[in-house]
């Protein structure tokens, strides 16, 4: 299974995965640890991810809001105009 990302407002890779947004908390030699772009905002999402070599590794699924499909498609038909 592939990973899909895309540029956030920062122009940080966020990686997308079941209508969430995730961006990278902390990477070490063998695993990149994603917290939800929720996490800082006045939801403090719990949401998790970890991945190993492209592929995800582990998902707490512990998110306290809905998936947001409508910003995630709005931000790539943004990135597909911009080219």
């Amino acid at each position: 299974m592939s990973l899909t990302y895309q540029v956030g407002q920062k122009g940080k890779l966020h990686l997308i995965h079941e209508g969430y947004e995730y961006q990278i908390a902390v990477e070490s030699k063998k695993k990149i640890y994603h917290r939800c772009v929720q996490s800082r905002n006045d939801k403090k999402c719990p949401g998790k991810l970890h991945t190993e070599n492209g592929n995800i590794v582990f998902n707490n699924h512990f998110h306290n809001h809905t998936p947001n499909i409508t910003r995630i498609v709005a931000k790539h038909e943004m990135e597909t105009w911009k080219k």
